[in-house]
């Protein structure tokens, strides 16, 4: 596992807090941003996090824009993420992310797209007008393109390797795959 960390180019970006100390309580890092480099032009987010009690001042956009400044033109960003996440399904919606066909997260990731949603951004993140990222009004229909959930699934006994796999919003991070 070491080795493939090592072969594989992957990024971590923060944004921190200059007040450690505010409030009575401590504040290091406000948000990240982690991603790993795929096949050239291609750039897979496996997580943006937000402290919850930052959340809605435009952390997460600013990650996002940034990406911008440091791939080129024309890069493809891509993601996964749980259905019953709707507040991550909804940030990147409105961050101008499309999603994907549920035959591509089932075919080409290997996931259940019952449990499962693929976003992607068509347009390079920096070209997204500031106004568009950073407002708080949703895309038109946005309704509309909010993944649906599905009807219950019988209850799956908790993977005894996980410390909390309800808390997991990174399914290429996982041990194991789902099994299709």
């Amino acid at each position: 596992m070491q080795d493939e960390l090592l072969d594989k180019k992957s990024r971590c970006f923060m944004l921190c807090s200059s007040d450690i100390f505010v409030d009575d309580k401590t504040y290091g890092i406000l948000a990240f941003l982690t991603l790993k480099e795929e096949k050239k032009g291609s750039v897979y987010i496996a997580q943006c996090a937000v402290e919850a009690e930052k959340k809605r001042h435009g952390y997460g956009a600013h990650l996002l824009r940034h990406l911008g400044m440091i791939y080129p033109s024309g890069t493809y960003y891509w993601g996964l993420c749980r259905r019953a996440n709707l507040p991550a399904v909804k940030f990147y919606l409105k961050q101008g992310a499309t999603l994907m066909d549920d035959e591509d997260v089932a075919e080409k990731y290997g996931y259940d797209p019952t449990l499962y949603t693929g976003f992607q951004f068509t347009d390079t993140i920096g070209s997204l007008p500031s106004s568009k990222i950073l407002s708080s009004n949703p895309p038109d229909n946005f309704e509309h393109k909010l993944p649906t959930p599905s009807a219950p699934r019988e209850k799956q006994q908790p993977s005894t390797k996980y410390q909390d796999a309800s808390t997991m919003t990174d399914p290429l991070l996982d041990v194991e795959k789902p099994k299709k």
